[in-house]
């Protein structure tokens, strides 16, 4: 319709009339004539819009102009009033007793009621359209034209005119009740006799959504039958292929099987071999060279069957024997003769057929063999070649050369139709040969047999490389299921065997692998002389060298009570196989009383012997069989005793130690305490001695540093004082003693030091020199009550107070989280204070410690040369006493600050204090802090630049909050790093300011600092391109660490710390440490790039070692 028309219906129908509406340009309005109304509606008497009159409209005067008009009402429907029911709209006369009528090309549908209209509820008439949008059917997914029909019966009273669809329907309900949400619900003629009908088309199309969810289960029920057939004939198809498979492999096996027994015993010895003339006299030699005399030699059988992975097919060569003479020259040709001169033709031509390669004898020789040949048949000055040819002129002489089919333009013989030797004739062949091998093993040749089951004759070579995969695969998967392992990299296997069955087979399993170099076994059963003798005869064959035997389990067989002195004579004949060289025996019970019998032989190949737990030598003739089996090995390096009866075979060692010129350690082990010797040309160098409990130590144990072997003394536990006597004995019965490592805190430290002090000067004064000469207290091992470690002390030197060469080295660590307890040291610094040479004094160095370090060195200069102080607790009185220390320490030479928390404002007050005076002193220093963007220019004022810090050598720089650093930050970083000047080369960076691209100036030889040894840049972010800035400026002439733990250091910063390094003008760089642990390199998946990059940077600082995932 016009934009401007308005919609008219009368109140007695409901169809709609659009009148097009006109324009006033007067009023700029548009409005409908009531003629043209009147034209429409015959008796119309006035309009309303709901239930207000709509009147005409009036000029100024508030007269109805003229024409008589009304307003426009857009989108809404105007009810025209009539004085009769009998008028109608004059374009619907022939309709009136129609109920569905067809309004302005919109399709409606109306009930015209025989009782008067009645107001309906206007909630339930606005329900009924989403009802009615709710019943969607697919017309063409079921059939609908009778429901459709009756539809329309029911409500018109008349069956449809055409076959409308049962959309077309519900459109007419839709819009009907359109009509009634508009406001005209009152003109709704039979809205209860609609619900009715509403409700049966829902229950008609619940039918059909029913009938169709049916039809949809039928269909996915057929789906799946389809499917469940094809899988079926799927399945049928896959189980005919693999049928097919099966009997395929089947009759191959069965022709393989076939093949295999026709072959073995067709073919009892070797097929190919070649026949070459022999010397018999000198004479002959001179005056006829080649007598009638030959000797047969094999060849290797090798080919394809003998391929190991991507290899290339294996020449035939020579076996690697001595071959054989012929005893019947004359009936040897008669019989073999064709045979001989194709195969004298195959080596000589070359052939490629059958799996076989056979290569020119001018372009190969046949292999190894050749010199094991001319050696047995001495014909020095005459080839190979030359070899071959007289026995084929020899046989071209003889009636059966005439046979052979050469093709003499390529040189080349068809092998494929070369006759072949008959069973008969093959068995024969030995008969004709002087054979003299033992093992009966033609030409050193072993019979194998291929997939297609065809019988090869092989040389050990080809032998062992074509089989031994599947032996190791054996091997494997015995191991495995006795629950033990095997590293196939080092040839050694720990296997523990339950029985003689599973031992038998594990034996042939390592005989026929090979290549087992260490073996550690167990037997599970009380094994008989017999199994021994079985097991020293397997690991003999098997070339095992390090052999550990664990026999827990040997108590003693009653069936073999028989052998019970002589059953373990097999593990002393394992000793003297000269092969092992390392061998440990563990839980061997009364080891002597079951070896009787003298042990003459030698084992001059033992390197290393041990007797483990549970091994015992109760009887008396026990040290005199050890001593004995000591005797036998004269090449013993290495001797462990860990048994029950450890000291009394120690002592025994000891005593025949020029029988050992080679035995360089041994090793005694309990379970309180430990023996360390080292030994040289037969006598006893040193012994250190680690008690891991005094007070445990019974009265055999203390045998051991009684008889003052003892050079050196290790203490695990801090002794009770109940225990000094033990002390003092220990230092008194050893006067070789050089060193004691005694564990105590600060306190007890005092006691040890006046007890040890004491002991040595009552030595002495007996006369008696005292070697002791260092005694460390190591404070790691003391724990206070929480756990934590308090102090760490270690000391070392004379012993003597009133020895004038005595000086006490001790290095003190204060350190942790939680505050120590003074009262553990304050003796150690009032006593001994100005004796410490090494101080680090960080976490809980405090005031009152400093005051004792201050108290110690008043009267005399201290010693002190390396000190780190962490003045976080300090306050300037602590400070102050500190800084009376550091000016009477003449001889501190490595001076360090680590100054944490800057941050805070106190902590900077600190750090100016310290740096304004120490600057130049300083050898190290370590700057942490968060929020570095608030001190680091605080720093840089204080220190601009190396010439304020001329003698660092370490710099660290580390941030909590991982920052990213500002250029001008970077800068200043790059001059820290950098290289000192030289008199002839321009100076990077300024002395004292950060880096400029512009700034360059002459050096003076002044002016100039010490390289560093160190950088540590700690979680830390720089941009690219300050990474690259920072990089290049780095001095790498003496640095031998470089830490950028926890930043993002890159693989574009490798690349540019590679290419620097790469650069630089020395051959070699002193770089030895690189720690790139949680840095974003780890992150990157280019793993390739960053391993080459790594080696090439380890290639130029050989010494380096890389800390990253990657290495």
């Amino acid at each position: 319709m016009d934009k401007h028309s308005q919609a008219f219906r009368s109140n007695l129908s409901l169809k709609i009339i659009h009148i097009p509406a006109k324009y006033d340009s007067t009023t700029n309005h548009y409005f409908i004539r009531w003629d043209d109304i009147k034209q429409c509606f015959e008796n119309a008497k006035y309009i309303l819009n709901g239930d207000e009159v709509v009147t005409f409209i009036t000029g100024d005067d508030f007269e109805d102009l003229i024409p008589r008009r009304i307003s426009y009402h857009d989108g809404v429907v105007l009810e025209v009033v009539t004085d009769s029911k009998a008028s109608q709209p004059v374009s619907t006369a022939n309709e009136e007793q129609q109920h569905i009528t067809v309004v302005s090309s919109t399709t409606n549908f109306h009930s015209e009621a025989s009782t008067p209209p009645s107001r309906v509820d206007t909630g339930e008439i606005q329900s009924l359209p989403q009802q009615l949008s709710s019943l969607s059917i697919v017309a063409d997914a079921v059939d609908i034209g009778a429901t459709s029909d009756s539809l329309v019966t029911y409500f018109t009273g008349t069956h449809p005119n055409e076959n409308a669809s049962f959309q077309s329907y519900k459109d007419m309900f839709t819009s009907h009740f359109e009509v009634l949400k508009a406001g005209q619900v009152h003109q709704a003629t039979s809205t209860q006799n609609l619900q009715v009908a509403l409700d049966k088309i829902k229950t008609l199309q619940d039918q059909v959504i029913l009938m169709q969810q049916q039809m949809d289960t039928k269909q996915n029920q057929a789906l799946l039958i389809q499917q469940q057939i094809d899988a079926k004939q799927d399945q049928m198809l896959l189980l005919q292929n693999q049928a097919v498979v099966i009997l395929s492999t089947i009759q191959n096996k069965i022709q393989s099987v076939l093949t295999q027994t026709y072959e073995l015993h067709e073919y009892p010895i070797p097929r190919l071999f070649i026949v070459l003339p022999k010397a018999k006299r000198i004479r002959d030699t001179l005056g006829k060279p080649f007598s009638n005399e030959f000797r047969l030699f094999f060849l290797c059988e090798c080919g394809a069957h003998t391929m190991s992975g991507e290899s290339t097919i294996p020449y035939v060569h020579l076996a690697k024997h001595e071959g054989y003479d012929i005893g019947r020259p004359k009936e040897f040709f008669r019989k073999y003769g064709s045979h001989v001169f194709t195969m004298m033709h195959m080596i000589k031509y070359g052939v490629a057929a059958a799996g076989i390669v056979v290569p020119a004898l001018a372009h190969f020789g046949v292999g190894k063999g050749i010199d094991a040949v001319q050696e047995t048949l001495k014909l020095a000055g005459h080839s190979f070649g030359s070899l071959v040819d007289h026995t084929i002129a020899y046989l071209q002489d003889q009636e059966n050369g005439a046979s052979c089919e050469i093709d003499v333009s390529t040189g080349q013989v068809d092998f494929d139709r070369m006759e072949v030797l008959a069973g008969v004739e093959l068995r024969q062949l030995e008969s004709y040969l002087n054979v003299c091998d033992k093992d009966q093993s033609l030409g050193n040749l072993y019979r194998t047999v291929t997939d297609d089951g065809h019988v090869k004759w092989v040389c050990n070579d080809h032998f062992s490389e074509n089989y031994r995969d599947s032996f190791i695969l054996n091997l494997k998967a015995l191991v495995a299921a006795n629950g033990g392992s095997y590293d196939e990299m080092t040839g050694a296997i720990k296997i523990s065997l339950t029985s003689k069955s599973r031992a038998k087979r594990f034996y042939e399993a390592i005989v026929k692998a090979r290549g087992i170099q260490e073996l550690d076994i167990t037997f599970e059963w009380d094994a008989t002389l017999s199994d021994l003798r079985t097991f020293e005869s397997v690991v003999s064959t098997a070339n095992i060298t390090k052999l550990t035997i664990n026999g827990y389990y040997f108590k003693g067989p009653a069936l073999d009570f028989i052998n019970r002195h002589r059953r373990f004579v097999p593990i002393l004949e394992l000793m003297c196989n000269r092969r092992i060289q390392s061998l440990s025996l563990n839980g061997f019970e009364h080891f002597d009383r079951r070896i009787r019998g003298s042990f003459t032989s030698k084992a001059p190949q033992l390197r290393s012997l041990s007797f483990g737990p549970g091994f015992t030598l109760k009887g008396i003739a026990g040290p005199g069989i050890f001593h004995n089996m000591l005797q036998q090995c004269s090449s013993l390096n290495e001797l462990k005793l860990s048994s029950r009866d450890q000291y009394p075979l120690f002592e025994a060692t000891l005593n025949k130690m020029s029988d050992l010129p080679r035995l360089q350690i041994i090793d005694l082990h309990s379970e309180q305490y430990r023996l360390w010797t080292k030994a040289s040309n037969g006598k006893v160098r040193n012994v250190q001695m680690s008690i891991f409990q005094l007070e445990d130590l019974s009265s055999i144990d203390k045998k051991a540093f009684q008889n003052g072997y003892i050079t050196s003394l290790h203490m695990d536990q801090t002794p009770r004082r109940s225990d000094e006597a033990l002390i003092a004995d220990i230092i008194c019965q050893n006067p070789k003693l050089f060193h004691a490592d005694i564990p105590c805190d600060g306190e007890r430290s005092n006691e040890i030091i006046k007890l040890v002090t004491s002991t040595t000067e009552r030595i002495e004064q007996g006369g008696t020199a005292t070697a002791l000469e260092v005694l460390k207290f190591d404070g790691s091992k003391v724990y206070d009550i929480k756990g934590k470690r308090s102090l760490a002390i270690t000391s070392a030197g004379l012993v003597s107070l009133h020895d004038p060469r005595f000086e006490l080295d001790t290095d003190i660590e204060i350190d942790g989280d939680n505050p120590i307890d003074e009262k553990d040291i304050p003796g150690v610094f009032r006593r001994y204070g100005w004796l410490i040479k090494k101080l680090r004094a960080s976490g809980n160095f405090s005031d009152s410690l400093a005051g004792f370090f201050e108290e110690a060195t008043r009267s005399t200069i201290p010693r002190l040369k390396r000190l780190v102080l962490d003045p976080r607790l300090l306050t300037p009185s602590g400070l102050d006493c500190m800084d009376r220390v550091i000016e009477r320490a003449e001889i501190l030479d490595d001076f360090s600050l680590e100054l944490n928390e800057l941050e805070d404002k106190s902590q900077r007050d600190k750090a100016d204090r310290l740096l304004n005076r120490y600057a130049n002193r300083l050898q190290g220093l370590f700057l942490d802090g968060n929020a570095s963007n608030q001190w680091i220019p605080h720093v840089k004022a204080l220190i601009p630049g190396r010439l304020s810090l001329p003698h660092l050598t370490r710099f660290c720089l580390t941030n909590s909050d991982n920052p990213y650093l500002s250029r001008t930050d970077v800068q200043w970083l790059a001059a820290i790093v950098a290289a000192p000047p030289t008199p002839c080369a321009p100076c990077s960076f300024p002395l004292d300011t950060p880096p400029t691209s512009s700034s360059e100036t002459l050096l003076d030889v002044s002016n100039t600092w010490t390289p560093l040894t160190g950088f540590f840049l700690w979680r830390i972010q720089l941009w690219p391109e300050d990474w690259k800035t920072l990089i290049e400026a780095i001095d790498f002439t003496t640095l031998e660490e470089l830490d950028f733990q926890s930043t993002n250091f890159s693989i574009e910063q490798l690349q540019v710390l590679v290419n620097r390094v790469s650069n630089y003008t020395e051959p070699e760089i002193p770089l030895k440490k690189l720690n790139l642990r949680y840095t974003a390199l780890e992150d990157s998946a280019n793993r390739e790039t960053i391993s080459k990059l790594l080696m090439t940077l380890e290639m130029k600082a050989p010494w380096l070692t890389i800390l990253t995932e990657y290495k």
